[in-house]
């Protein structure tokens, strides 16, 4: 995959833990988050401190802050918004039957270090489940997101530095946590990632996602035709008053309490008071107070909404950006740590616009939003709006060449039969062209990018196929096509079968081509690839390995001056070719023969360790039999997905194990054993 300043993009959907204080935002966004456990998989939530709440601990004297009643009767918001989503997961599941239990959701849910602000002192439920998670075998990455303090993260870190540190196995356990853990947070809510996770596990990566347009200061950056969702009105209508999941979601004046007792810094119960009379009251004003039954704050929205499967794709790399907002490296120059803070997309007015990169999604997860609101409260299909799901039928990932015009074509489908309004464009701050794409037309199934010419090979556009219905409330899912620049050949054009393959052995520096003496290259697709080309091929696509070639040809039609020499004396070295007997105790190569398909299929084979493979009884080809010199090798390359061969006239298939091997096949072979599928 790409790689950009030190973070792979990885666009494998990950597993997740939710680590959360009893902050009312954490509770509205819990709740919105349990209607997305269809697309996310959670694996976890977990109870923790922050700086703002933390439980205390009467052993020590030490008293809580701004925690509910510690009582056997509370119900923690967790909790709170599980018991709601079970009173609706019937009619979630006609949606979705992907929707968890909530059952399952109470089996995942953990108490982790909750006594003190950063308290990782010792182990607790929590912190040892996202420890099993870390060690466990399954592949790909795990998000652990901090709502509050990262110190249960910090926990289970610190239990696994403790067991592991020291012992033969540490190495491949610190590489393995490493490779695996995302902590993405608001902010920075204690100073365990300070104090303890970064010295300790300093190739770990660090997404903070404090966006102000899902928390309290959500009015001051919000497009004002956008503002109308934080209105009493809209609230009511598509969330408060929605069902016992609404009856739960924390909105301005709803006689509701985060903490026991008298709270300075929670007057959001309250309505009705100008700032002055609640600091009259005792209330430290640190935000204005609003309309009774306004929206409050979703603050940890942003941090879940990286993982939404709305085509965004947005966990893959922090700089792609999507309904969580998009993060550039923060301020330490740690090519590790990213954060939202700073972050300016170019606004509607053509200004960079401060939290841009997160409000310029708001109203399309407002309205993705309501509509999970109305499946809550309804148990027929037909009777509520559902995601349109788009397509673009050349793929999402593509080598391109500077200059070249593009061409894409987009389809829609909707599950309600409702009409879908496409439209693309560039998501030039996602990409690392220093520049705008143009694109005509903007709406539409098909659009044309011009590539433009002072690009280079390695820089990427984005570029975001966009598609809402027209059903209520009208929803909006996307599609993301990158677009990387790679080394350009005249003669291979976007519409070039095995482009793609082509482009990635110019990329991967295995094949350069011919210098067309202008500053361009051609690679001569339909060619027959020589014998002592494919050696080069081979040798470049082993990496190129260190390797001194013998003073004493093993091949007496390869003299040491051959441009190839090396490659072709390291591929008899390897035992990837033995040439063929002259009879009198040497050997010859037949460096200029084109090489045929069936002799192509050992080197493979050979050139990938002759892996074990037992091949069938039965030939998967019409022209290759048991008895075929190659025929272990020639399976072997259908079985695992590299050839597939042609389909003939009468429906059966062809290798054609004699026919010479053309170039632009070459590159495709090349590239499904490199990436097997």
């Amino acid at each position: 995959m790409a790689a950009n300043a030190a973070i792979d993009v990885n666009t494998d959907a990950p597993r997740t833990i939710i680590t959360t204080d009893p902050e009312l935002d954490d509770l509205n966004s819990m709740l919105r988050v349990l209607l997305y456990s269809n697309e996310i998989d959670i694996v976890g939530l977990v109870y923790s401190a922050s700086q703002h709440h933390w439980m205390g601990d009467p052993a020590t004297g030490l008293a809580p802050k701004r925690w509910p009643e510690i009582s056997p009767d509370t119900i923690y918001h967790i909790d709170q918004a599980i018991n709601a989503y079970e009173k609706v997961q019937s009619n979630l599941r006609v949606h979705d039957a992907r929707y968890p239990t909530a059952e399952s959701l109470r089996d995942m849910t953990y108490w982790g270090n909750v006594k003190n602000i950063g308290e990782m002192a010792e182990d607790t439920d929590g912190s040892n489940f996202i420890k099993e998670i870390l060690l466990d075998d399954e592949p790909g990455q795990v998000f652990l997101q901090a709502w509050g303090g990262p110190n249960t993260i910090a926990r289970a870190l610190k239990s696994i530095e403790d067991e592991y540190k020291g012992t033969p196995q540490w190495d491949a356990i610190y590489d393995k946590i490493v490779a695996k853990t995302v902590i993405t947070s608001w902010g920075q809510q204690d100073t365990t990632f300070r104090d303890y996770i970064k010295p300790n596990w300093p190739d770990i990566h660090n997404r903070e996602v404090s966006t102000s347009v899902w928390g309290y200061g959500s009015r001051g950056v919000v497009l004002p035709e956008h503002a109308v969702y934080h209105t009493p009105e809209w609230t009511a209508a598509n969330v408060s008053t929605v069902g016992p999941m609404g009856a739960e979601y924390r909105v301005w004046g709803d006689g509701k309490q985060m903490a026991a007792g008298f709270d300075s810094e929670d007057y959001f119960a309250l309505s009705g008071y100008t700032a002055d009379e609640l600091r009259a009251m005792g209330y430290g004003v640190w935000t204005p107070p609003q309309a009774k039954g306004g929206w409050i704050s979703e603050g940890d929205s942003s941090n879940f909404a990286l993982l939404m499967d709305n085509g965004l794709t947005s966990w893959a790399h922090p700089s792609w950006g999507g309904w969580g907002g998009r993060q550039a490296p923060n301020a330490s120059g740690d090519p590790l740590q990213w954060a939202n803070r700073g972050v300016r997309d170019i606004g509607p007015d053509g200004q960079p616009r401060n939290d841009y990169a997160a409000a310029r999604w708001f109203e399309d997860f407002q309205l993705d939003y309501a509509a999970r609101m109305q499946w809550t409260v309804t148990d027929d299909y037909d009777d509520a709006n559902h995601q349109p799901d788009l397509t673009v039928t050349q793929g999402l990932d593509h080598t391109v060449r500077a200059g070249q015009s593009v061409t894409l074509s987009g389809t829609a489908t909707d599950p309600d039969g409702d009409d879908v309004a496409l439209k693309w464009w560039d998501y030039a701050e996602a990409g690392s062209y220093p520049g705008a794409a143009v694109i005509a037309p903007q709406t539409g199934s098909s659009a044309t990018l011009e590539v433009p010419a002072d690009a280079v090979p390695g820089e990427t556009i984005h570029l975001i196929l966009e598609g809402t219905d027209n059903g209520s409330p009208a929803l909006t899912h996307y599609q993301r096509v990158v677009l990387t620049v790679g080394e350009p050949f005249t003669d291979v054009t976007w519409d070039n079968q095995f482009y793609n393959e082509i482009s990635w052995l110019s990329a991967a520096n295995i094949s350069t081509g011919w210098d067309n003496g202008d500053g361009t290259r051609s690679y001569r697709p339909l060619a027959n690839i020589n014998r002592d080309a494919m050696a080069a091929f081979l040798y470049r696509e082993a990496g190129s390995p260190t390797y001194v070639a013998p003073r004493v040809s093993p091949f007496t039609d390869v003299n040491t001056d051959n441009q190839f020499y090396k490659e072709i004396s390291w591929l008899s070295t390897q035992g990837i070719t033995t040439g063929w007997d002259n009879g009198d105790g040497t050997y010859s190569f037949r460096p200029l023969e084109p090489i045929a398909r069936d002799a192509m299929a050992a080197f493979l084979y050979r050139e990938a360790g002759n892996p074990a493979f037992e091949a069938p009884a039965a030939s998967p080809f019409e022209d290759v039999t048991p008895a075929t010199q190659f025929y272990k090798e020639i399976t072997w390359m259908h079985g695992t997905g590299i050839a597939t061969g042609w389909e003939g006239n009468d429906g059966r298939d062809y290798y054609r194990p004699l026919a010479p091997v053309a170039r632009d096949a070459m590159a495709a072979f090349l590239y499904r054993a490199t990436n097997p599928a």
